[in-house]
C-alpha cells in the first residue's frame, strides 16, 4: 500500500495497483486497453 500511496502523491491523482492474472476475464480486455504503464 505505501507504494501505491507513494504513486498517488508523485502523480497526484488516483492509482490503482493490480497484478494481471488477478483480473476476472471478463473485464482483462477493457481494463488493459485504459493501462498506463510507467
Amino acid at each position: 500500500m505505501e507504494l501505491k500511496f507513494y504513486f498517488e502523491k508523485l502523480f497526484h491523482c488516483k492509482i490503482d495497483l493490480v497484478l494481471k492474472n488477478a483480473l476476472k476475464e471478463e473485464f482483462k480486455l477493457y481494463i488493459l486497453s485504459e493501462v498506463v504503464y510507467v
